[in-house]
């Protein structure tokens, strides 16, 4: 007799467009800090949309020279920071679940090859800025559009 264990399979999320702009979500889970594929150190950081509850995680790099988007994330969960040194009284996840926080999502193309061989464009969105959720005013907004 063969038995297998299924009790920690998941059925994977449905890929969702979200509208392009800014949109609110919240930090609903984090990781501790662990190595990417690359070997890059990094949190795995998942985020809930507001409006539609889809979920979606986003990759902050914990790397000297690479962490721009942990910084935003970290600036827009108000992680004390002096002269740009972050202090951290507890525990980064615990820092940053539970918390709001504004990500500006845009749409961009996806192309991949499916099963039967056949080439695929689709579009896909990409959350490509985050900030707290009282910084999300026209002068951000302004500043994207004429970059």
């Amino acid at each position: 007799m063969e038995t297998m264990d299924m009790t920690e399979e998941r059925k994977p999320p449905r890929r969702r467009l979200l509208p392009e702009g800014w949109r609110k979500f919240k930090i609903v889970n984090c990781s501790n800090e662990e190595l990417s594929k690359k070997g890059n150190k990094q949190y795995i950081v998942r985020i809930r949309d507001h409006e539609t509850g889809y979920e979606e995680d986003l990759y902050a790099v914990a790397e000297p020279k690479k962490r721009w988007f942990l910084k935003e994330l970290l600036d827009a969960c108000s992680v004390p920071c002096e002269s740009g040194v972050y202090t951290f009284e507890k525990p980064l996840p615990e820092l940053l679940i539970g918390y709001d926080i504004m990500g500006l999502v845009q749409h961009e193309p996806n192309e991949y090859i499916n099963r039967d061989n056949v080439k695929v464009t689709t579009t896909q969105h990409r959350i490509v800025e985050v900030s707290a959720v009282e910084n999300t005013n026209e002068e951000v907004e302004w500043d994207e559009k004429f970059k």
